[in-house]
C-alpha cells in the first residue's frame, strides 16, 4: 500500500506544499489528499471521478503490517505499539527495543488495537456503502496498476520500483500461530473475506499451515 501513496505522491504538482504536512510520514497522505470516508463518498456520487480501492489478502497484510511496522524498529508503529503488546511466553509486557513474536502481535490485533495497516477494509473504506468503479487487488500486480495508470492518466513511469518491502524476508508465518488464533482472525477480517473473494483455507494451504477453517 506504501507504494500506491509514494505513486500519488510522486505524481502531485504540490510536494513542496505535501512535504510541510507530511513530514516524510507517507501514510499523513491520507489527511492532506482528503482521503476521509465522507470524501471518498461524495467522489463516488460524481461521474466525472474515478474512485478505486486497493485490497490485499488479510492475512498478507498481518504479515507486511508485522514486518514493516511493528518488526522495523525504526517505524513509528514499533515505537508507539511495542510497548502495548504482551510477551504471553514470558508473561510481561515487550521492552520498546523488543520485536514482538508475531502471534503475540496477532493477539494484541484481535484485542482492538487499532491502526490503519491492519484495520479492516469494512471499517476504514466503507466498500458496503461506497460505489467504487475499480477494485485493484495487490495481487494482481502491475495489472492492477497499468489500469489505474490508463483511466487516471497517471504517469506510469512514476511507478516506485525501488521501496524495500520486508514482508518478503520476514521469518513470520502463520505456521508458529496457534489455529484457535487463526480462526479468530479469519472471523476478525470476515467481511473483508467475504468483499473481495479471499479464501482463508486455500492460503493456509498454500503456505502449508495445517490448521481447518470453516468458511
Amino acid at each position: 500500500m506504501s507504494s500506491w501513496l509514494q505513486f500519488f505522491y510522486d505524481s502531485s504538482n504540490q510536494q513542496d506544499e505535501i512535504d510541510k504536512k507530511i513530514s516524510k510520514d507517507m501514510f499523513k497522505l491520507f489527511k492532506v489528499l482528503g482521503l476521509s470516508k465522507t470524501k471518498i463518498l461524495e467522489a463516488s456520487i460524481n461521474p466525472n471521478k474515478f474512485v478505486f480501492i486497493v485490497v490485499r489478502h488479510p492475512f498478507d497484510r498481518l504479515i507486511s503490517a508485522y514486518a514493516n511496522r511493528i518488526a522495523n524498529k525504526n517505524s513509528g508503529q514499533h515505537k508507539f505499539h511495542t510497548q502495548k503488546m504482551y510477551n504471553h511466553r514470558e508473561k510481561r509486557k515487550y521492552r520498546r527495543d523488543e520485536i514482538p513474536r508475531f502471534q503475540d502481535f496477532l493477539v494484541y490485533v484481535l484485542g482492538g488495537a487499532r491502526d490503519a495497516h491492519w484495520r479492516t477494509y469494512s471499517e476504514s473504506c466503507t466498500p458496503c456503502i461506497v460505489k467504487y468503479d475499480a477494485v485493484v487487488k495487490l495481487e494482481d500486480g502491475m495489472d492492477g496498476v497499468k489500469y489505474v495508470a490508463e483511466r487516471t492518466g497517471m504517469d506510469l513511469s512514476k511507478w516506485p520500483k525501488d521501496r524495500i518491502n520486508r514482508s518478503k524476508d520476514t521469518p513470520a508465518t502463520y505456521r508458529d500461530v496457534a489455529c484457535e488464533i487463526i480462526e479468530k482472525l479469519y472471523n476478525y477480517f470476515k467481511i473483508d473475506f467475504q468483499l473481495f473473494e479471499y479464501s482463508a483455507s486455500q492460503y493456509l494451504k498454500d503456505h502449508d499451515v495445517d490448521c481447518q477453517l470453516t468458511e
